[in-house]
């Protein structure tokens, strides 16, 4: 069984010049299934998608930390549903900064970013119970 349906042409002009927007889009780096920037624009110091001009380049801090793998976004895991939802129970510092969420579980940030990118072991603690919380949560369904 198929459904079909016509749309007006008014319509179907607005989604072919949505869809060209998108394949130019593609061309300066995007990632088709998700918008994310992938190649040179993630690995420099400066996100040309911010400035297009080259000003207002903003810097990456990036989390080379390797003591906390199962933090890190897992493969097809979507951020959103599972950490964003979450994220006024984010767990703070001792200094009482929250802990950059961006920057743990996706490994890097904008170096302006005024939470916390460093924590000590009862931090570490506080935020790896966030973080099973998360993943809790996400695998319970929704209603």
């Amino acid at each position: 069984m198929s459904f079909n349906q016509m749309l007006p042409k008014p319509i179907t002009d607005k989604i072919s010049n949505f869809l060209k927007g998108n394949k130019e889009k593609d061309k300066e780096g995007r990632d088709g299934k998700n918008g994310k920037f992938q190649g040179k624009h993630l690995h420099g110091t400066a996100n040309k998608h911010h400035g297009g001009d080259g000003k207002g380049k903003q810097d990456l801090v990036y989390n080379s930390d390797k003591s906390h793998p199962h933090w890190r976004l897992r493969d097809g895991e979507n951020f959103t549903k599972v950490f964003y939802s979450q994220g006024k129970e984010c767990p703070k510092t001792k200094d009482g900064k929250i802990m950059c969420m961006k920057f743990f579980i996706h490994g890097l940030c904008d170096a302006s970013c005024n939470r916390a990118h460093s924590f000590s072991k009862e931090d570490a603690k506080e935020f790896d119970g966030f973080i099973q919380g998360c993943h809790e949560g996400a695998s319970k369904p929704d209603f």
